[in-house]
C-alpha cells in the first residue's frame, strides 16, 4: 500500500496519545556492573502513529500484511530515535541505545508465526525492561533459559488493572490536581483518568509470575515523565 503518512513523515519526532511516553529514570539498585547505581536511563515508549492503524484498516493478508508492517516498525524506530536527537539537543549529551524492543507486531519464523500483543521478544541470556506506570519502577531484566516455554515472548509492562473504559469513571482529583505535574492548558485533567498510575499494576505485583522466566540485575526510579 501507499501510505500517505508513512511517505509525508508527519508526526515523525511526536509521542501521539494513550500510554506513550518519554520517562528518565535513575539507576536505584544493581547487581550488574553495566548498571551502575545513578546512571541515567530514558525510555521512549511510541509507535507507529497512524500508519499501523492504516495497515489493520486496509484488512492486508499474508506477505503484503508482512511487509507493510515492517514499514511501520521501521517508521516507529526512526519516530522514536528523533525524539531521542530532541533529548540529546536538550541535555547536550548523546544518548547510548541500549535496548530497542517492538511489542505489537507478527513473526514469522520456520513456517510459524508468532503475534506480539504488549509482549517483546527475548531469548536466554538477553537484557529486557519491564516498566509500570507514570511515576512507578522499572526494571531492567535478564531472561533465564526457560523463556522458550513462553516462545520466547516476555511481557513489556506490567499490565493494566483497571481498563480504559473503567479508568475514566474513577474520581482521582477530589483533592485537587497534584501540583508536581505540569498540566498544559488545553488538556483537562480527567482526560489523564484512564492511564493514571492506580490504573496499572506495580513491580511488586507482577513478579511472582515473572521470577520463573527473567533474573532482576537493576531497578529504576522515574525522575520525571512526559505523557501526552
Amino acid at each position: 500500500i501507499t501510505s500517505k503518512l508513512f511517505e509525508n513523515r508527519k508526526g515523525m519526532g511526536s509521542l501521539g496519545n494513550g500510554n506513550h511516553f518519554v520517562t528518565l529514570y535513575e539507576v536505584s539498585d544493581s547487581s550488574d556492573k553495566n548498571y551502575e547505581e545513578k546512571t541515567n536511563f530514558v525510555l521512549i515508549h511510541t509507535g507507529s502513529r497512524e500508519y499501523g492503524r492504516e495497515i489493520f484498516e486496509r484488512n492486508l493478508k499474508g506477505s503484503e500484511y508482512l511487509i507493510n508492517q515492517s514499514k511501520a516498525l521501521n517508521y516507529a524506530k526512526e519516530n522514536r530515535n528523533n525524539i531521542g536527537e530532541m533529548i540529546e539537543k536538550l541535555n547536550s549529551e548523546k544518548l547510548e541505545e541500549v535496548l530497542e524492543a517492538p511489542h505489537n507486531y507478527v513473526e514469522s519464523q520456520n513456517e510459524k508465526i508468532i503475534y506480539r500483543k504488549g509482549a517483546i521478544k527475548l531469548n536466554s541470556q538477553e537484557i529486557g525492561i519491564i516498566p509500570s506506570s507514570m511515576g512507578g519502577d522499572a526494571l531492567i531484566i535478564k531472561a533465564k533459559p526457560e523463556i522458550i516455554e513462553l516462545c520466547n515472548s516476555f511481557s513489556h509492562a506490567t499490565g493494566r488493572k483497571i481498563s480504559r473504559k473503567e479508568g475514566k469513571k474513577e474520581m482521582f482529583f477530589l483533592d485537587g490536581f497534584p501540583e508536581e505535574i505540569y498540566m498544559p492548558y488545553f488538556i483537562s485533567p480527567e482526560n489523564l483518568n484512564e492511564e493514571l498510575p492506580p490504573n496499572y499494576r506495580t513491580i511488586e505485583e507482577i513478579l511472582p509470575q515473572v521470577e520463573n522466566y527473567c533474573e532482576i540485575i537493576a531497578r529504576l526510579k522515574p525522575k520525571s515523565s512526559i505523557m501526552l
